[in-house]
């Protein structure tokens, strides 16, 4: 399948090579090559679940769909701040996206360095992204017809919910988590730092409730954005959903709040 939907961008199936790409906790990464090895690109296959858990974690397939117009988007608002879609196949739920072999995951320089610079310029593409889609630039009218482009994928967002409000709070959930004692040492101190605490209480009041005022990520993390290592260009990745509304999620309740405290 996968050489099948990458012959029209290199002409002869036969003669490509598929690798698999190890970034992608929900889909399947690849990148196809062309004999010579002086054509690339990546495909994501948009599976009706999150890869790392099966079946039993199911997911919209439609957010393969999501993402190519999200991208779309942003690269309407902000050139190159994200990736760039080639083609978009909706019966197989597959995405193609330009190559960029000269770009690295930014959470693999950060184990080594912090690039201040390629920081400096994630904030500033989010900060042109926020404003141009914002309420007030784009009107009420213009703003609802936003919200209804990228309306809530209700799974997608229970999962990330789940994932990133809820366990990573639990002691239990992050002690079976392989790392170094030294670092496991510090989790405790990490999550009850203060503004750690309000950051997350920020995030989740704009992802998921209905009163996000501009278009979000929804999934941005340093395993979701590409960088140079001299900083030059950087470009959001792995974009799960973009979202004119602020997720429309439900709320963390009292008793998962209540968990998290004694966890804590």
């Amino acid at each position: 399948m996968f050489r099948q939907e990458s012959a029209s961008l290199t002409g002869d199936a036969s003669s490509l090579t598929v690798a698999p790409l190890e970034h992608g906790y929900l889909n399947e990464v690849l990148r196809v090559t062309s004999a010579d090895g002086s054509q690339s690109c990546v495909v994501k296959v948009f599976l009706p679940y999150a890869k790392f858990a099966g079946p039993s974690i199911p997911l919209e397939p439609e957010r393969c769909r999501r993402q190519h117009d999200a991208s779309e988007y942003m690269r309407s608002l902000v050139a190159d701040c994200c990736e760039t879609p080639l083609f978009c196949d909706d019966v197989n739920n597959i995405l193609c996206l330009k190559d960029f072999p000269e770009h690295k995951i930014w959470r693999e320089d950060l184990m080594t360095s912090c690039n201040l610079q390629l920081g400096g310029k994630l904030v500033d593409a989010l900060v042109r992204l926020h404003s141009q889609s914002h309420v007030t630039r784009l009107g009420q009218a213009g703003f609802a017809q936003l919200k209804e482009k990228f309306s809530l994928l209700p799974k997608l967002t229970e999962f990330q919910h789940r994932y990133t409000f809820v366990l990573p709070f639990q002691a239990n959930h992050r002690d079976n988590k392989p790392c170094d004692e030294k670092v496991r040492e510090k989790i405790d101190e990490v999550i009850q730092d203060a503004v750690v605490i309000k950051a997350m209480q920020l995030a989740e009041e704009w992802l998921l409730q209905d009163n996000a005022t501009c278009l979000i990520h929804g999934d941005l993390h340093c395993g979701a954005v590409l960088g140079k290592s001299s900083g030059q260009d950087v470009k959001a990745s792995e974009i799960q959903r973009g979202r004119g509304e602020g997720g429309g999620g439900r709320r963390v309740t009292e008793r998962e709040r209540e968990e998290g405290e004694r966890a804590r």
